[in-house]
């Protein structure tokens, strides 16, 4: 019972972490962006 109540813990804590660095990458893209549209 031990193993199955932490299997979706572990779950959602793997598809937390994707989320935060899918969303990471998505705020370094827009920064860059932001950067070189106003740089120029």
């Amino acid at each position: 019972m031990k193993h199955l109540s932490l299997m979706p813990v572990c779950d959602v804590v793997y598809a937390r972490a994707i989320t935060c660095e899918k969303i990471n990458e998505y705020e370094d893209s827009l920064f860059k962006q932001f950067y070189e549209f106003g740089g120029h």
